[in-house]
């Protein structure tokens, strides 16, 4: 959950048409995240985890996940977790696993298998998308 009170701090400008990556400030996409400042350890704990959600989904939607860099590794299984700092990445057919370790050690994962996406990183999950029956 984002620190309150300023903690964290955030500086956006208007998307460039010429511009391929952008990280968005909200679901417009028009204004691409800059610069993100923590001005406490909780909010610093928050940009960490913020940065490793995003290396998850980069990794998850890559074409070859390890051409991104030397941080992403091959994990021997689909539960299996990364040293800290890395990506792991499990591909086996049509299935992919990404895993990383948040600030406090915990994998967090987004798994894709067989059609089926399961994670346990919130930012993932839109409640206002699912259809609970």
């Amino acid at each position: 959950m984002l620190p309150r009170n300023g903690e964290v701090c955030a500086l956006a400008t208007p998307r460039r048409t010429a511009e391929r990556a952008c990280l968005p400030l909200d679901r417009t996409g028009e204004q691409c995240l800059r610069v993100i400042l923590a001005r406490s350890d909780a909010a610093r704990a928050y940009v960490a985890d913020f940065s490793r959600t995003v290396e998850l989904s980069l990794v998850l939607a890559a074409a070859d996940p390890f051409d991104i860099g030397p941080e992403v590794v091959a994990l021997p299984s689909p539960d299996a977790a990364p040293a800290a700092g890395q990506v792991g990445v499990w591909l086996q057919g049509g299935s992919r696993a990404v895993a990383v370790l948040d600030s406090a050690g915990v994998r967090r994962f987004a798994r894709v298998d067989g059609g089926v996406f399961s994670t346990n990183v919130e930012a993932f999950v839109d409640i206002a998308d699912l259809t609970l029956f």
